[in-house]
Order: structure tokens, then C-alpha cells, then sequence
């Protein structure tokens, strides 16, 4: 099951303060965090049967082990969505299978989880509030999200069936979707997803010749009209009263454009035109109509369109093509930007940001929404197109947004007003009119001090503050009056101006009135962070308060509205400057954006609307600091060459300004492009090629990975979330890719393998190398590093099957020797890793797929001579995969191995004797991968392991109980990397292929929520054994284990029978094969050795009896996990077969088979063989008399055998085992018909047959997964 998860994670960033630390000091605040976090955790599990028992019906995150918390990269080969409007700063992007909705504003992600494959495509709708996915793979799925909620609000199963699908589109309107199928001939299906429609409502198929379709556009202005662009046509879709119409166009025939290939396609604004690039520079434009009327704004569109023209645009390859209102924009494989006019023009281009080929170009949603008019038949014509005039100032809404009340008053201004004489009332509001007389009356007398000119102007300012003071908290108790009290307050200040007031205080005055109300949006600005509408706000309110201003001073005819105004536009761009620690440049084409829209409004309108904004202009509906806000702008912009607006390529140099937009490259970043400045901002960076290794550092809260061309990247998870530093290690012209790359526990330094057998050590701080070349001594891959404890030893192995060993002079790595290499193997090479033992001394072990445990002499290895200690088979038919320490639960150390037949064994590191048998969780492919998490307090341990696809927690220890384990899909593909950061319960994982890493939150709550769910004893075994506590094997089970217990006191005799829940060790190996498990000699002994040393480390004496429940728990450990699969027995026929025949297949000879089952693997003798065929197949003699008589010759022993052996008589004739049946009847239950005498012959002689042939030829005994199931079917009915 997945889910929907929502992470919501603040961002903060590093400080040089925090840099300067120690690393103890580092270690100690992270330490104190992790604890906090765990107490935090820990306090929510006091309750378990609470949470259990309870009747919540919603979900809760206690049970999902893994939290996704953020993805290190992206699936580079699917485009991303910009989904920044005016209230959202986010993205849309797909890392996996997951998919990611960033806020780069905040750093916050959200991810949509649903899909069990790697998506392929995604896409919205045209408000952003609707986003679809798709994947291809078994078991795929189209999915559409609501973006504000995050969670799937309509999913279509199987959309293309096992195929699925590679591309899939929305359109504008959210009405219907576009999918185009995985399969060689490409279905093209639309669907009414709206309607809940689980079969598509159209579909048309494209023959392959075509080849694949990559893109899909829509038409903003008609919904139904679409466009596919494959290698070699363009598609011509419309969705129209249900049906679906596709004209199919192909590209010229010219010998230039023969063996092109067509990169993408898009629909030109206000024109019939639609447009598609080719990988030759050439641009194609196709119509409808003649090329006369293509701008004809009478004609409706249609979608129907031929190709009309053939342009040269670029001489490299124009990879992505976008409409921006009437301009084109196109991306090349160099990075370039171009922009073209609607009649393809060159009016500008970009070529500083240095980028690699630009795969897509997404402008943000309120420049790319449409808001153009549909006509009544769903045509649109291009008159309809122009939005109407709206006035650029509203002023009273403005500046009620404006004014705040002021909560301090000066006590010292106080007093020179409280002398001052009330006069009658004026026109005007009276308290305006009172403060206009009290200020006009105090600088009179103010004038006439004898004080210095700085006091006096002091002064002076003071009292006018007290008056703005008063005035400010009058407007905001009269918000619907602030124009009249604005005017009655000047007014009232500049009505009777007498000669004895200089006339420079009309101008402080008016100064001082501005500078009060700036103070106000200061105290705005510090309440709000950097946001581009509140800043915009701002410049409109300001630019308001100004109007009004100057509409007062002219009235009283004081003309200092020019200073006043460059008074204003000086103090917004130093108060946005300093508030927001932007430039001026931001300020300026935050302003130009709302000035010139008049401007490009202009353009496109008729010319009677041109002539209506004239005359408003004129009658004063828009205000005179409209032009000379302007006029000022430029000149500041003239003064500084930084903000210069640019200039389009044409000879009138006519200014040049679009909105912002993001582009990403083929290397994966995603970037923002600030026009105006001219700069592009990374939001995602890049990843260049797949990650090919993984690993946590020991203390810091970072990791490195290693890609696939030869890059170390170091990231900071917890704080910056980003890319710290990066460095190439390739030294020659040739990349060779990071295979292998390792963390010293000192911390000191990281080891790094290359695809070459290059291996370097770099300082982990700066990721410098610490000598000037690599250590070079094999010439195969690196696939794994491992260090020891104390960091000076250092031990890796590579695809050759060697192992190489270096020794540090100290834990610095700042020198260290080359101790040697061996070919300890014969097969690959699984895993490597250093132990101590209880004398605390070091240990090297190499597990391989040849079965070997190989560990090597640290003690005795000299300088290029790395000597073996020893080698030991510790698997007889499993193939070891992993293998960790295992944590101490007695005096003993152990080895845990995870093996193919998804198992887990746990070795004697001593000895080397499995101790322990468990069954291990049972997904899709068996676990390949295991860590240890640390113990946290008096919890039980546990670990997280990796299968294929899937991650897990497994309680311990190990006792094979299904309820002690839970896992999820962790990526689609194979994990080829994983981690766990050791401080903290944070998960790192790679899949195969992949761009990203994912990071995880590990809930072990999850798993002992489950382990108490599943209950005591036997309760959850239950659900391992067929039919459970009530069915027949498990009564099978216990009437075997009773039974057992006569046959060891005597079946023939007449004394009291003492029955007990326990059985002697001598009696488990018949048992399990009564209950139809056939272990070999080496797994009997394994089982035995397991009982004798369940309590040992306890009390230190073997165990020589086991009960019931331990009875079962072993055999359902040990037993295959499912079954013995058919095909198995028969791949161990094919490889002992002597000869083929055409009607009767394989045959093996008689001798073949005879001396197989003496001389291969566990061997039986001449009277066992004997014995045991005669049972399976009677022959006309009494059993055994043919071996007993000593004149019998060795042809007549085994006259009773065929010659040939073929494989259905070997399989039902010797054997008796009837081929499996198609539709198994689950309801019967009924035991085996046979005595259980000829049930263990036959598992003494298939065992034979199977190890003798896992012995011979290993590699055809590999599971092979295209198998039916029906070939699945256990071998468990006999005749």
C-alpha cells in the first residue's frame, strides 16, 4: 500500500558563526537535537493497545515505516512544471517514482506517492491546480492530483494495459486527458476523467514507422485542439463532441530535412501559425489558412493545419520552443535563448548564463494563463484576444491599506500644543483645521527664538511629527474620508502663510508629512518577508499617497510637487533596498513591470481603446507622477548601467521586457530566469548522470555520492539541504564513473573507487585528494570500500573477484600502504566488511556467490602480500547476499548472512557453525542489503534491510515471526545503494539508474505497533501454515509430534506412556520429513545445532529435547519460504541429461542416474539406492534380494530401471509426483496418501538428484522470474 505523505520542512541557513565550530562542539548540538527528537518519539509509544484498539478510521503515519523527507535530484529525461503564481513559489518534478511539488521559496516539499513504476510523465492544467502522472511498467497507473490538497483525486488502472505509458498530457481546462501508449505501434487515448471513465473515450494508433511521439502541447485558446510531435510527423489532435480526430503531417521530403529528426512543437499566440523544431536548426510552420490570412483575426481556428513554410532558424539543434503572448522563444543545445517576433524575427538573445543544451522553458502561471474569450462555437478570433483597459491607480482603496495607527505620542510635544488656543470651526474637518493652526502658529514663534539655525530646525521637525502623529491616527479612525482630511490638514497649514514663516518649511512640512507615512510601510516591511506582492503594494500605495499630495500642494499653489515626488521615489527605493535586501534593479523592474503594461496594453488595442486611455489620462484619471515617476526611473537607470532595461534588435531599440521564467538543461537543474536582470538562479541542481555511490558521514550531517562521470558531491541533509562541494576525479581524458565511495569513522577522510580501479583518498572537509595520484592496483570496477573501527585498515574488492588491503599510519589517511591483494574467489564477490572479536582483535571477511567465507591474516600480511587465513562453505544450495555483525545478545559473537532463498542465518564467528535459522521477509526478491540501527534505550534493536525494490525494518531478534517486519516500495527499480545516517534514524537510498536520492525517516514504532498486533506464541506463525490453527497440516503437525514420541518409547508396549510437549533431538529429522519437508544431511545438521545451542549462551549446556512450539517455529523457518518450485527439479534433469529425443524430450541413462546419486554431493550407498528405487518403483523380485545374492551380476541389480530415463518417467514413475494441477482446491486439505516411509525415500532421493545437480552446474539453478506459476506449484501431491 502506498500513501499520500505531506512534508512540510522549514529551511535554515548556515552562518559563518556555526561554520567556525568545532567538531566536538558540532557533534554535541546535534547530539542534544537527536535526543530531544527521541525522547519526542519514544513518548508516543506508551500506549500501543490504546492505539491499536482504538476505532480511528483515519490515517496515521504510526504505521508506515519509512516518511519520504526530501529527494536529492530528479528524473532528468521527464520535464518539470512551473506552477509559481502570484501566491505560490513552487515547481513540480518527479525524482523516481515519486513525485515532488518544491516550494523554493520556503524550501518545503510535498510528495505524491502512488506509483509503483518510475514515472515517465507528467503535466496540469492551465491554473496549476490539477496535476497528472503516469508510469509504464507491471501494474501502472495514470493519476491525477489535486495540487492544493496533494492527494489522487481519480486514478485509472492499466491505461495501456502491460505497456503502459510514456506520455500523457492535460488539458487547459482539466476536462480530458491525452495518453500515449509504451508499445511499438503508440496508442493515442483521451480520456473524461472528470466522469470517472476507467476506458478511454478515443483512441487512435500510430504506426512505429513514425517513430516515437515526445511531446504533447495543447491549445490555450481552444481546449479541444492538440498537438503530438513524433521523430518524423506532427500529430493534429481535436477533441470534439466525443470523438477524436488526428491528421497526421509529416515532415518535407528535402534532402535537408531527410534525416532530421523534430524535437518539439507549440501553438503561436494570436496566430493560426503552429510551430515545430527540428535537431538541423529548421523551423516549421504550419496552417490552416494561406499564408496571407494567418494574423487574419476574422477566420476561427482550426486545427486541421498543413505545413506552409520552412525556416533557417539556428545552425544547432532548437531543442524546446515556447509562446510567450506574440513572442517565440527557443532553446538550443548550447544553451542559448533566442526571441523572435510573431513574424519570426530576431529581437534578442541570451548567451551569459553559459548552460548546456535547454530542454524546457516554463513561464510562471499568471503569464501563461489565459484569459482570453471563447466564442460561442468555440472558435477565437484575435480581437477577442485583448483584454480590456483597467485604471492603474486606485487610490482610495490604496491608501486605506496605508495608514496606521500610532501608538506612542510624545509627552515633551505634548506641552507646547496643550497652551494653544482652540479656534472656531473650518470648512474643514475641525481637528485637521486645529493641527494645521497649531503647527502654522508654533513655527511663527518658533522663527522669532533666539537659537541656533540646528536646534531651531530640530525643533521644528519635532513639532511637525507631533501634528503627523496626530493626523495618522485620525485617518485611521476615518478611512473613508482620507482624501478630505489630507487636504484639510495642508491646507489648513499653507492657507494663510505669513512673510514671517520661511518659505522653506512649506517644503519641510510636506517632507516630513511623507517621510511619517514611510515610517508606516517600514514598519509594514518588517512584518513581512521578501515577497514580490507585497513590495508591488507598496509602490502602488506609495505612488497614491504622492498623488494625493500633489493634488493639495496645487490647490494652495505650492509648487514643490517636483521635489516632494523625488522625495518619495528615493525613499521607496532605499526603504524596499534596505527592508529586503534586494537592489535596486529589483525595485526598478518591479516598478516598470506595473508601467509599462499601459505601454504594451497599447500595442495590441485598437485604435479607439489607445484614444480612450489617451483622454483618461488627460481628464486626470491617471495622476501627473505617472510620467514624471517615469522620467525619474530612467534617469536613475541612466546613471547606472546595471539597470539598464534591455533593448529588443531592431533599429529603433525599443525597450525589450518579458516576465520571468524557468529553464531547465540536460544536466538536470532547473533554473530561474530574471529578465530584466539578467540572471538565472539555480532552484534544483544538477545531476549530471546516475548515482552510482552512496554514504553517510560518521557525524556530520552530510553525504557523498558518486555518479556515473566521475564526480564526488558532498550534500548538507539537515540544514542547507544542498550541494556543499563537488570534485571530478577523473585525470585523463576517458570518465570513468564513482562505483564505490566510504566515510573513515575518524571522519577525517573519504575513499573513493573508480570504474577504472583507481582508488583515491580525499580529505572529507574539502574533498581534496590527498596525494597527487590514485592508488592503482587492479583494472576492474570498485564495487565496495570498507574501513575499519579504527580507521587504519582499508579493505576493498571489485568485479574481478579480488580483494585488496591497505594499512593506514594514522586515522588521518594522510599515508597509507598497500598491504596486498588476493583472488579469494571464484564468483562475484557479495560483500566485505571488518569485525573484532571478543579479544578485541580485527577480522577481514569476504562473502561470495561461490558459498566461500573467506577471511584474511591481518596479523601476518606484509607489504604487497596479503595472506588468507582461512576458507569455509557456509551455505550448501543458497546463494549469501549480505552479511553484518550481529549485535551482541549473549558472550558470543555472530555473522548475519541473507541468503537467496530468503533466509537469514546466523554464524558462530569463531566456530563458524550456523547457530540460527530464521525466515526472512518474503517480497518479490529476498533481502540483499542489511544495517544494524543503534539500540535506543530498553526498545528492541533493529535493522532496516533492502530488497530489490522494496525497504523494511526487521524487529530483534530474529525468530522468523512475519509480524516483526514491515516494509514499502522504496524505489521502482533495483536499490542499488543504501545507508543509514548512525545518529540519527534517517534512511539514504539509490535506485538503479536513478538521478536522485532519497531520504527517509525511519518509524520503528511501526514495527513494534505490528510485532504486538500479531500477538504471543504461535498466533502469528499462523499465517505461514497452510489452512492456519484450524487446517489440516497444522493438525497434521501435532498428530506427526505425538506420534513421534510413541515411536521413541516403543510402539509395542503395555507400561504407562509418559506424553510430554517435547521429542528428543534424534526424532526432528523423520518429523519434518513426515510433514512433507526433506532437508539434506547439512541442513539436518544445521537444525540440530540450532536446538542444542538455543539456550547455551543462557546457561551453557546443549539442549537435548525441543517442544512443540519450537517444533513448529523450526520448521517453518527452515523450510523452503515457498515451497519447492517445480521448474527446480526439472533445470536438475536437464543438467545430468545424456541424450533428446523429438517425441519424448530429454532422457538421462540409466548409469547416469546411478552413479549420480553414489558419487554426487550427500552420496548414499549401493544398498540405499537400491533400496530406496525398489520401493519407488517395485519390480517383480522382493525388495533388497537382488543385492543380497552374491551371484547376481551388477546389469541384473538394476533390471527393475529403464535403460532411458526420460523426465516424465523419472518425475511420476520413480518418483510418483504427479505433475502440478492447474486450479489448486484449497478447500480439500487432505493428507498424503502414501505411507510415510515412501514419502521420506522420495526426499532422500530428490534431495540427492537436487544437490547433485547444484553441485555440477550452479548457474542453471538460478530462479529464473518468467516462469508461470503454474510451474510455481510445490511438489507435495503424490500418487
Amino acid at each position: 500500500m502506498d500513501w499520500t505523505l505531506t512534508i512540510d520542512s522549514a529551511s535554515s541557513s548556515s552562518t559563518s558563526a556555526s561554520e567556525s565550530l568545532s567538531a566536538s562542539e558540532v557533534f554535541h548540538e546535534e547530539k542534544v537535537e537527536e535526543e530531544e527528537v527521541e525522547e519526542e518519539e519514544e513518548s508516543k509509544i506508551t500506549d500501543i493497545d490504546a492505539l491499536v484498539e482504538g476505532s480511528e478510521t483515519e490515517f496515521d503515519s504510526s504505521f508506515t515505516p519509512f516518511t519520504l523527507r526530501w529527494t536529492y535530484g530528479r528524473n532528468v529525461h521527464v520535464p518539470f512544471v512551473n506552477l509559481t503564481s502570484e501566491n505560490r513559489k513552487s515547481i513540480f518534478y518527479s525524482a523516481a517514482h515519486i513525485g515532488v511539488l518544491y516550494d523554493y521559496e520556503d524550501k518545503v516539499m510535498k510528495f505524491l506517492q502512488g506509483h509503483q513504476n518510475c514515472i515517465t510523465s507528467i503535466a496540469s492544467d492551465s491554473s496549476g491546480k490539477w496535476i497528472v502522472t503516469s508510469d509504464a511498467g507491471k501494474d501502472n497507473v495514470i493519476i491525477v492530483w489535486n495540487c492544493e490538497t496533494c492527494l489522487p483525486t481519480c486514478t485509472i488502472f492499466d491505461p495501456h494495459g502491460e505497456d503502459g505509458t510514456t506520455l500523457v498530457g492535460m488539458s487547459p481546462d482539466a476536462t480530458f486527458l491525452v495518453s500515449v501508449s509504451n508499445s511499438k505501434d503508440q496508442i493515442i487515448a483521451c480520456w473524461k476523467w472528470t466522469l470517472g471513465e476507467k476506458k478511454p473515450n478515443g483512441e487512435f494508433i500510430l504506426p512505429f514507422q513514425y517513430g516515437k511521439i515526445h511531446r504533447i502541447v495543447f491549445c490555450e485558446d481552444k481546449n479541444g485542439d492538440f498537438m503530438l510531435t513524433a521523430e518524423s510527423c506532427v500529430l493534429f489532435g481535436i477533441w470534439e463532441d466525443d470523438n477524436l480526430t488526428v491528421h497526421i503531417q509529416e515532415k518535407p521530403k528535402s534532402s535537408k530535412l531527410i534525416n532530421c529528426k523534430l524535437c518539439c512543437s507549440v501553438y503561436q499566440n494570436y496566430s493560426h501559425y503552429a510551430l515545430t523544431t527540428t535537431d538541423t536548426g529548421h523551423l516549421l510552420m504550419w496552417s490552416d489558412v494561406p499564408f496571407s490570412s494567418v494574423f487574419n483575426n476574422e477566420i476561427p481556428c482550426n486545427n486541421n493545419k498543413t505545413l506552409l513554410k520552412t525556416l533557417v532558424l539556428d545552425k544547432e539543434s532548437i531543442e524546446v520552443i515556447k509562446a510567450y503572448k506574440e513572442i517565440i522563444i527557443t532553446g538550443n543545445v548550447s544553451g542559448e535563448l533566442r526571441f523572435y517576433d510573431k513574424m519570426m524575427k530576431i529581437l534578442y538573445w541570451v548567451q551569459s548564463f553559459q548552460l548546456c543544451a535547454i530542454t524546457e522553458i516554463n513561464f510562471h502561471l499568471w503569464y501563461e494563463g489565459s484569459t482570453d474569450k471563447l466564442a460561442k462555437d468555440g472558435s477565437c478570433t484575435i480581437s477577442d484576444r485583448v483584454d480590456p483597459f483597467k485604471p492603474f491607480y486606485a487610490l482610495e482603496k490604496a491608501f486605506e491599506r496605508v495608514l496606521e495607527k500610532e501608538k506612542e505620542k510624545l509627552a515633551e510635544l505634548r506641552l507646547l500644543l496643550k497652551a494653544a488656543k482652540k479656534p472656531e470651526k473650518s470648512a474643514q474637518h475641525p481637528d485637521e483645521a486645529l493641527i494645521g493652526d497649531i503647527i502654522r502658529d508654533v513655527l511663527r514663534d518658533v522663527e522669532q527664538w533666539d537659537v541656533n539655525e540646528t536646534d531651531k530646525e530640530e525643533l521644528i521637525q519635532k513639532i511637525i511629527k507631533t501634528a503627523v502623529d496626530h493626523v495618522e491616527s485620525k485617518l485611521s479612525a476615518a478611512l473613508d474620508h482620507t482624501e478630505e482630511l489630507i487636504e484639510g490638514f495642508l491646507s489648513s497649514i499653507f492657507s494663510e502663510v505669513d512673510e514671517d514663516i520661511p518659505a522653506k518649511h512649506s517644503r519641510d512640512v510636506a517632507h516630513a508629512v511623507m517621510s511619517e507615512i514611510m515610517q508606516s510601510f517600514d514598519h509594514k516591511m518588517d512584518n513581512n518577508g521578501e515577497n514580490e506582492i507585497f513590495v508591488r503594494d507598496v509602490l502602488e500605495e506609495m505612488i497614491d499617497t504622492v498623488s494625493i499630495v500633489e493634488e493639495a500642494l496645487e490647490k494652495e499653489d505650492v509648487d514643490d510637487s517636483k521635489g516632494l515626488t523625488e522625495l518619495v521615489v528615493e525613499n521607496v527605493f532605499q526603504a524596499i533596498e534596505e527592508k529586503f535586501a534586494i537592489d535596486t534593479q529589483k525595485v526598478v523592474e518591479l516598478i516598470v513591470r506595473n508601467l509599462i503594461k499601459d505601454f504594451e496594453k497599447k500595442e495590441s488595442a485598437s485604435q479607439r481603446e489607445i484614444e480612450q486611455v489617451e483622454h483618461e489620462i488627460e481628464m486626470g484619471k491617471h495622476p501627473k507622477i505617472f510620467c514624471r515617476l517615469k522620467k525619474i526611473i530612467e534617469q536613475r537607470i541612466e546613471k547606472n548601467d546595471e539597470l539598464r532595461i534591455p533593448s529588443d534588435a531592431t533599429l529603433e531599440r525599443n525597450p525589450f521586457v518579458i516576465g520571468d521564467f524557468m529553464i531547465s538543461t540536460v544536466n538536470g537543474d532547473i533554473g530561474l530566469v530574471n529578465f530584466i536582470n539578467n540572471t538565472y538562479t539555480v532552484i534544483l541542481d544538477k545531476c549530471v548522470s546516475p548515482i552510482t555511490a552512496l554514504d553517510c558521514h560518521v557525524g556530520k550531517q552530510q553525504f557523498a555520492v558518486g555518479n556515473a562521470s566521475g564526480s564526488v558531491i558532498l550534500y548538507n541533509f539537515i540544514k542547507t539541504r544542498t550541494k556543499v562541494l563537488e570534485t571530478h576525479l577523473n585525470s585523463s581524458e576517458e570518465e570513468h564513473g564513482v562505483t564505490a565511495v566510504k566515510f573513515a569513522p575518524s571522519g577525517f577522510f573519504l575513499a573513493c573507487g573508480l570504474a577504472d580501479g583507481s582508488f583515491w583518498i580525499l580529505d572529507s572537509s574539502v574533498l581534496n585528494p590527498l596525494s597527487k595520484t590514485p592508488h592503482v592496483h587492479v583494472d576492474a570496477p570498485i564495487t565496495q570500500i570498507c574501513i575499519s573501527d579504527d580507521s587504519l585498515w582499508i579493505a576493498h574488492k571489485d568485479t574481478e573477484m579480488r580483494v585488496c588491503l591497505y594499512r593506514c599510519e594514522d586515522p588521518s589517511g594522510a599515508e597509507i600502504e598497500f598491504m596486498g591483494k588476493q583472488k579469494s574467489h571464484f564468483k562475484p564477490i557479495r560483500d566485505l566488511m571488518f569485525m573484532r572479536s571478543l579479544e578485541d582483535e580485527l577480522h577481514l571477511y569476504s562473502l561470495g556467490e561461490d558459498r566461500m567465507l573467506v577471511e584474511y591474516d591481518l596479523i601476518h600480511s606484509e607489504a604487497d602480500d596479503l595472506k588468507i587465513l582461512l576458507i569455509e562453505r557456509i551455505e550448501q544450495s543458497a546463494i549469501p547476499y549480505c552479511m553484518t555483525v550481529y549485535p551482541k545478545f549473549g558472550v558470543e559473537n555472530f555473522i548475519l548472512v541473507a541468503n537467496s532463498e530468503y533466509k537469514f542465518k546466523i554464524f558462530n564467528d569463531d566456530s563458524r557453525l550456523c547457530r540460527k535459522t530464521a525466515l526472512g521477509p518474503r517480497f518479490e526478491k529476498p533481502v540483499s542489503k542489511i544495517v544494524i540501527l543503534p539500540k535506543r534505550q530498553e526498545k528492541s534493536q533493529c535493522m532496516v534491510y533492502a530488497c530489490e525494490k522494496h525497504i523494511g525494518i526487521q524487529m530483534l531478534p530474529l525468530d522468523g515471526n512475519p509480524y516483526k517486519s514491515v516494509g514499502m516500495i522504496g524505489h521502482p527499480v533495483k536499490i542499488t545503494h543504501m545507508d543509514v545516517y548512525p545518529r540519527s534514524k534517517l534512511l539514504f537510498t539509490v535506485g538503479e539508474g536513478d538521478h536522485a536520492v532519497l531520504m527517509w525517516t525511519i518509524n520503528t514504532r511501526a514495527v513494534h505497533i505490528m510485532a504486538h498486533i500479531g500477538g504471543e506464541g504461535l498466533d502469528p506463525y499462523y499465517c505461514l501454515i497452510e489452512g492456519g490453527q484450524n487446517g489440516w497440516l497444522y493438525k497434521e503437525i501435532q498428530d506427526f509430534f505425538y506420534y513421534a514420541q510413541i515411536l521413541h518409547e516403543g510402539e509395542n508396549t503395555t507400561t504407562e506412556r509418559n506424553v510430554s510437549h517435547e521429542i528428543p533431538l534424534c526424532e526432528v529429522p523423520d518429523l519434518m520429513r513426515a510433514i512433507g519437508y526433506f532437508p539434506s544431511e547439512h541442513e539436518i545438521g544445521n537444525m540440530l545445532h540450532e536446538i542444542q545451542f538455543w539456550t547455551y549462551s543462557d546457561n551453557g549446556k546443549p539442549q537435548k529435547y525441543v517442544s512443540f512450539e519450537d517444533f513448529v517455529k523450526l520448521y517453518l523457518n527452515h523450510q523452503p519460504a515457498f515451497g519447492t518450485p517445480f521448474r527446480k527439479l526439472q533445470e536438475a534433469f536437464e543438467a545430468f541429461a545424456d541424450d533428446e529425443d523429438e517425441e519424448d524430450g530429454l532422457i538421462m541413462y540409466r548409469e547416469t542416474l546411478i552413479s549420480m546419486l553414489q558419487e554426487r554431493a550427500e552420496c548414499l550407498s549401493q544398498e540405499q539406492v537400491v533400496k530406496y528405487l525398489q520401493v519407488l518403483l517395485p519390480s517383480t523380485q522382493e525388495p533388497g534380494e537382488s543385492s543380497s545374492s552374491s551371484g547376481s551380476s551388477e546389469g541384473s541389480l538394476w533390471e527393475f530401471l529403464p535403460e532411458d530415463i526420460t523426465y516424465k518417467a523419472f518425475v511420476e514413475d520413480i518418483l510418483g509426483i504427479r505433475p502440478p494441477p492447474k486450479q489448486k482446491d484449497a478447500e480439500k486439505g487432505k493428507s498424503k496418501e502414501k505411507s510415510d516411509d515412501i514419502v521420506t525415500l522420495v526426499g532422500d532421493v530428490v534431495d540427492t538428484v537436487l544437490s547433485a545437480a547444484e553441485v555440477s552446474q550452479e548457474e542453471i539453478l538460478e530462479e529464473d522470474e518468467d516462469k508461470t506459476e503454474e510451474e510455481d506449484e510445490c511438489i507435495d501431491d503424490f500418487d
